[in-house]
């Protein structure tokens, strides 16, 4: 019929690099969601920075901007306080919370060891191999709590030597298939070796971004807050 589509073509480019951007994170890590059912294995990496080995963080999302909630700034959230006065307003069948409310995820460094097809959300799985920004519902961020207290002595075997154990993480259930459940195990079958060297492996660690400055700031800016305030005036 001699439809022009180049537009169409366009557009759908243009988000596809959108999403791709957002994607990585500021020091280029790819940021990996658990979005569906399976398994995958990982190397848990310590970072020497923030002497962290996973951090919560709790954004809204307004429109296509994620945005950290001031409360965990400790600190009034003027998105937090929107949605409340359109509950009182229109009240809560209004679906502002559902909409616009925050959402607390954690956040780990991992080399991917193995992992099922489709186990990650979107359609650019990584490889063995990759360095990534493991992101992840607090049921998991939990479940590797456990492990961390549970692993005693054997701790840094799993999180911070070259050659060690590696953390089997695991999703199942949702929908049709009853409660949605997340389980990390440390892998039984054998230690593993993630760089070819220790010197590499030590490198590695210490190449890795600030946890703490991973996807939302650890200190609140100007630029957030001013970013919040303008949120909330459109919920």
């Amino acid at each position: 019929m001699g439809f022009d589509l180049s537009k169409l073509q366009k557009l759908a480019q243009e988000e596809i690099d959108e999403r791709n951007s957002k994607e990585s994170s500021r020091d280029g890590l790819k940021i990996c969601y658990i979005g569906f059912n399976g398994k995958f294995r990982v190397k848990l990496l310590y970072d020497p920075k923030s002497q962290l080995l996973q951090r919560r963080i709790t954004r809204h999302v307004v429109g296509k901007e994620k945005i950290p909630c001031l409360s965990a700034y400790g600190e009034e959230c003027p998105i937090c306080k929107a949605i409340n006065e359109a509950e009182d307003m229109y009240g809560r069948d209004c679906g502002a919370w559902r909409t616009y409310g925050a959402k607390t995820r954690g956040i780990s460094h991992a080399v991917i060891m193995g992992h099922d097809k489709k186990v990650f959300t979107g359609d650019n799985d990584p490889s063995i191999g990759d360095t990534v920004l493991l992101q992840y519902p607090m049921s998991m961020y939990n479940e590797i709590n456990n492990l961390i207290v549970d692993s005693g002595e054997f701790l840094e075997s799993i999180v911070a030597l070259n050659q060690g154990k590696t953390v089997e993480l695991e999703r199942q259930g949702g929908g049709q298939l009853g409660p949605m459940t997340f389980k990390a195990n440390v892998y039984a079958f054998g230690d593993e070796k993630v760089k070819a060297t220790d010197d590499e492996f030590e490198d590695l660690l210490n190449s890795l971004p600030s946890l703490n400055d991973e996807l939302v700031p650890n200190q609140l800016t100007s630029e957030i807050l001013e970013k919040a305030r303008a949120a909330a005036e459109t919920i």
